[in-house]
């Protein structure tokens, strides 16, 4: 008949790591972000070092005019401009995130 709702937990939305450069001030930092906002979404983070906002993804068309036709993130712009992206999984992405972990927090 009438059975009690059950919480099933939260939620858990796959995340993306990334680390880069920022072109003004050159401070080198990583970001994360759901995998949905950079694949359906708009990503925008905002530099450690000057405070200056980095649009990562707009998959909505939101910022047409920073973007040229077709390109939706970081990677469509990098690859217009002759530059790979690299995009790491599993053990590869593990030890570049100790890395960058272990340069950061000396």
């Amino acid at each position: 008949a009438n059975a009690e709702p059950v919480s099933l937990g939260p939620v858990i939305q796959p995340k993306i790591s990334m680390i880069f450069t920022c072109c003004r001030c050159e401070t080198r930092q990583m970001r994360s972000f759901t995998r949905l906002a950079y694949e359906k979404g708009v990503v925008i983070v905002q530099c450690k070092g000057c405070g200056v906002r980095h649009l990562i993804a707009d998959n909505l068309g939101w910022y047409y005019d920073w973007l040229e036709d077709g390109d939706q993130n970081v990677q469509d712009i990098m690859a217009r401009k002759g530059v790979t992206v690299p995009r790491l999984q599993g053990d590869e992405a593990l030890a570049l995130w100790e890395e960058w972990n272990e340069d950061n927090t000396k």
